[in-house]
C-alpha cells in the first residue's frame, strides 16, 4: 500500500531536489539572471537588451592567460535601467 504525500511533504521534497540560484540580494547578475528578472529568454536578453546604448555596461573579471570572464552586471543598475521604461499613466 502506497502512502500519499501531504502538501508540505511534497513541497519539502521538491525544494530538496532544486538547486537554488544565486541569492536575490547578490549584487551581480549574469545574462541568465537578467533573463529571469525580465521574464525573457537569455538569447533575447543578449540580442535585444544588452546591445542598447543605455543598458548597463558589463563587468568582465580577468580569467586565465589574459582572457576575460563571462559578463556580469550590477543588479541594481539593471533594475534601475528597467525602471526607466515604466509607463506614465494619466489618471
Amino acid at each position: 500500500m502506497s502512502e500519499l504525500l501531504t502538501r508540505d511533504d511534497f513541497v519539502s521534497l521538491i525544494s530538496m531536489m532544486i538547486k537554488p540560484r544565486m541569492p536575490v540580494d547578490y549584487p551581480y547578475v549574469d545574462i541568465a539572471d537578467i533573463a529571469d528578472m525580465l521574464r525573457c529568454s537569455p538569447s533575447y536578453a543578449q540580442t535585444t537588451y544588452l546591445p542598447l546604448p543605455d543598458f548597463p555596461k558589463a563587468i568582465r573579471l580577468p580569467g586565465r592567460n589574459g582572457t576575460k570572464g563571462h559578463p556580469k552586471f550590477k543588479r541594481k543598475e539593471v533594475i534601475a535601467w528597467a525602471d526607466k521604461y515604466q509607463e506614465n499613466r494619466a489618471n
